[in-house]
């Protein structure tokens, strides 16, 4: 999308990008007639980031799957970052068009007291340079995270400042 943006740009038929002004990547064509409306670029690289998502089962862990569903359905190339959980395959690409990569986690010790919660981790050093290589291939124009206090949130939030990539929690 970046490259289709700064063509799009140097031939004078872009105005700005949609979501991040004075930006470069993809951007909105001007629309000047009724036949442009068919031909709108507002394509994004979109990486979802949540230590929650199917086959495990909770609310974020859906709200993850649907936005990555939706945002693939109008176009956007998604990728999801995730901890390992059960069986599922550590990379698949899914059938609602979207690429899934569940890293290896560590679970919080079960201790038979009210405060146990089946919450995984991926904090490791191996994680982390899995991490920033699949940012820095992938190329994302937004990260979209979920769960402010765990530890995929904290190691994508920190690829993204430095990279000066936006980030939405």
């Amino acid at each position: 999308p970046k490259d289709v943006w700064q063509e799009l740009h140097e031939q004078g038929r872009i105005d700005h990008h949609p979501v991040f002004p004075g930006r470069a990547g993809p951007a909105a064509r001007r629309i000047e007639g009724d036949d442009d409306v068919l031909d709108v670029i507002a394509l994004m690289r979109i990486a979802v980031v949540n230590n929650f998502f199917p086959p495990r089962v909770g609310g974020s862990s859906h709200l993850s799957e649907s936005l990555a569903h939706e945002y693939a359905m109008a176009g956007h190339e998604v990728l999801v970052i995730t901890a390992a959980f059960g069986d599922a395959p550590a990379e698949e690409r899914s059938q609602r068009g979207y690429r899934v990569v569940r890293l290896p986690a560590w679970g919080m010790p079960k201790l038979g007291l009210s405060i146990d919660f089946d919450i995984t981790f991926a904090s490791r050093p191996s994680n982390l340079w899995r991490v920033r290589r699949l940012l820095d291939e992938f190329a994302p124009d937004v990260v979209h995270q979920h769960g402010q206090f765990l530890d995929l949130s904290w190691i994508t939030g920190r690829w993204a400042r430095r990279r000066g990539v936006p980030v939405l929690l």
